[in-house]
């Protein structure tokens, strides 16, 4: 399986010197050595066993084909990674015609694979999962982002004053580790103001087919052009679109 391959290579290189560089987006992220050689192990699987499905990777310049995409993110929490904090997952997801069908997320650092098909329910190293039944605000973790930057201050004024009807929040620096957490239940929701679609692809069929609902920051259905989210148990979701609001 390509996210376990790729995955496996993660897990050997951990800790070992490599070269990086800084992106030019608006976070000034961190690329490595390490995420490009994921990506390429990955597409090649992929291409092998599936020659007719294009491929939207984070690293890599996108190869759109009318059968379908692959979304693929090699490394999210790649800053995690690079300081040798082992929260970080790679993140496959299966688009056909606008619609995400299949996603598998592993976290190779603890052997955990996570994976749902769109209708067939979702699943952690081959056991069904399902959200949290937790309805209240005092009991629900919060998972927000890691960062404070001048062209998100706005929205990130809004997660604060949201949160704090939230008394209880985590910050994991990886966005696909949330979204196992929010899945398997262990925490209640994911609120975040600029998300790639490579981010999440993976993890909002996971987080669908558990339970759980993913939509925007004004309740649309979460796309592929969806930049602020709001993941949930579905218990709470409104609650929390109305902070936001």
């Amino acid at each position: 399986m390509a996210a376990k391959k790729a995955g496996d290579y993660l897990k050997k290189e951990f800790g070992k010197p490599f070269k990086a560089e800084q992106k030019k987006d608006i976070f000034h992220s961190w690329v490595t050595e390490i995420d490009k050689e994921a990506e390429k192990i990955i597409r090649k699987e992929l291409e092998k066993e599936f020659p007719l499905i294009g491929f939207i990777g984070e690293e890599s310049k996108a190869d759109y084909k009318p059968a379908g995409n692959w979304v693929v993110d090699p490394i999210d929490g790649t800053h995690n990674y690079m300081r040798k904090i082992p929260i970080f997952g790679v993140s496959i997801a299966l688009e056909k015609n606008e619609e995400i069908t299949l996603g598998v997320v592993y976290l190779p650092m603890l052997n955990e694979l996570y994976y749902a098909e769109k209708g067939k329910g979702a699943f952690k190293n081959d056991k069904k999962i399902n959200v949290s039944n937790i309805k209240g605000n005092l009991n629900s973790i919060i998972a927000i982002p890691n960062y404070f930057i001048q062209q998100t201050i706005n929205e990130e004024k809004k997660i604060q004053n949201t949160v704090s009807h939230f008394p209880k929040t985590r910050t994991f620096g990886s966005l696909v580790f949330g979204g196992t957490a929010l899945s398997s239940g262990k925490i209640e929701a994911i609120v975040h103001p600029y998300a790639n679609y490579w981010d999440l692809a993976a993890s909002k069929i996971i987080l669908e087919e558990s339970g759980g609902k993913a939509t925007d920051w004004q309740g649309k259905p979460y796309s592929k052009n969806t930049k602020k989210i709001v993941f949930s148990n579905n218990l709470i979701h409104e609650m929390l679109l109305n902070k936001l609001k």
